[in-house]
């Protein structure tokens, strides 16, 4: 990749996240090359029942794996995938609201995926945690919240 190309790369195997020889390992090439290792926080949608067909959809897909919380480069990246109830995210994102100072703080520019099982209410999730993260660390205001409806989107067909 080109020099001040910040890449993440997300990891899923079992190994990546045992803690052990695999996990050094990987984390050292990352830090060596500059690479970012893409932070998976998928504890909402595991955290109950499979009550939706999105959920369930969601709980069969993607990878339950430990949250590790470290950054490898200079523009951390975490994926958060939420529960499509927006008020059962909040004690998972509590962690990050002092994690995301703390590297901004150390001069790095994190970068937060935030979408929900469904991605119906993922805007107004992305919004609630950005406002919440503001009332801990100086950001600018974020621009107003537009959701286009359906019929007004561009076709590509």
């Amino acid at each position: 990749m080109p020099k001040g190309f910040n890449v993440g790369v997300e990891v899923r195997h079992p190994a990546f996240f045992a803690k052990g020889d695999d996990e050094r390992a990987l984390n050292a090439m990352l830090m060596e090359f500059g690479a970012n290792r893409i932070i998976m926080d998928s504890r909402p949608i595991f955290a109950v029942p499979g009550d939706t067909e999105a959920l369930r959809e969601a709980q069969n897909e993607k990878p339950r794996v430990p949250v590790h919380a470290i950054s490898t480069a200079s523009t951390p990246m975490m994926r958060f995938i939420g529960d499509p109830t927006l008020e059962r995210n909040t004690p998972y994102l509590a962690n990050w609201l002092t994690k995301i100072p703390q590297w901004i703080n150390e001069g790095k520019k994190p970068y937060i995926f935030i979408h929900t099982a469904d991605n119906a209410d993922a805007p107004q999730l992305a919004e609630q945690f950005y406002q919440t993260l503001r009332t801990h660390i100086a950001l600018p205001p974020m621009a107003p919240l537009q959701t286009p409806e359906i019929s007004s989107q561009i076709s590509l067909l």
